[in-house]
């Protein structure tokens, strides 16, 4: 069995106890950052194990964060309150661009929203040209695997997004594993992936698409982990009913009437 003289280990909640003791048996040192709040498997319990450790590791909890804009802060409260009692929002001190911005597409069919994402894309990659040429993504995120390629096509045939976007593939689960490709190419700013996929990563902006669908596949820390993919806008599409969740963590700017 390998030994390394440290460990780095990231998405820590989402390991299984089996494979917190598979860690320990190959460093004496390990270092782990996770978030209870963004688990996508409902059977791991990484923190718990690691806490269970002995002798006891020394544990530090954040206090403040520059990534999310205030507004996904809030939505994502709404969803998941965090067990130290500080939520997002009142440990933000975001400096990215002002403000930020949700907003939730109600559209006839799944046709509709993948346009509708288009669209909002091509000016997206105008508004935030400058961050993207220093290395900030644009994200879509989908319910399928199958869904990714529908979009892609789709991209592909927009004149404006065409040669801009990419498939990320995470790990399958399957025993090849035939579909895992990491690489993300620079010149493609824009990424497609699934829900379970995007996991760990960041956008400037991110599109979900088909949100009504598969919902009984997701707890309220799949959605938490999602809205909290985006750094600045958030943009939800769905047909028929928008799921409870996200009805009731969304809340909608009212336009100031005395404006």
């Amino acid at each position: 069995m390998p030994k390394y003289d440290a460990l780095f280990v990231d998405e820590a909640q989402d390991l299984l106890p089996e494979e917190v003791a598979l860690l320990v048996a190959w460093s004496e040192n390990i270092f782990s950052v996770g978030d209870d709040r963004q688990k996508i498997y409902s059977e791991t319990d990484g923190l718990r194990a690691i806490r269970q450790l002995s002798p006891a590791p020394h544990e530090r909890i954040l206090r403040f964060h520059y990534r999310l804009a205030p507004e996904i802060c809030e939505m994502a409260d709404r969803i998941l309150s965090a067990s130290s009692g500080q939520s997002l929002a009142s440990t933000c001190h975001y400096d990215g661009p002002k403000p930020g911005r949700i907003s939730v597409h109600a559209l006839p069919d799944r046709r509709s929203q993948m346009e509708a994402a288009a669209k909002n894309l091509e000016t997206q990659q105008r508004v935030y040209s400058d961050f993207i040429a220093r290395g900030d993504r644009l994200g879509v995120v989908v319910p399928r695997r199958v869904d990714r390629e529908e979009l892609f096509e789709l991209f592909e045939g927009n004149r404006a997004l065409a040669g801009r976007s990419q498939i990320a593939r995470a790990r399958s689960g399957d025993e090849e594993d035939r579909d895992y490709n990491p690489t993300l190419d620079p010149d493609r700013p824009i990424i497609i992936l699934t829900e379970q996929g995007c996991k760990g990563l960041e956008f400037r902006a991110l599109h979900w698409l088909f949100a009504n669908e598969l919902t009984h596949h997701r707890t309220d820390e799949r959605y938490y982990t999602i809205v909290t993919r985006a750094k600045t806008s958030l943009d939800i599409y769905h047909s028929g009913n928008l799921p409870q969740t996200l009805a009731r963590s969304y809340a909608e700017k009212k336009k100031d009437i005395w404006g």
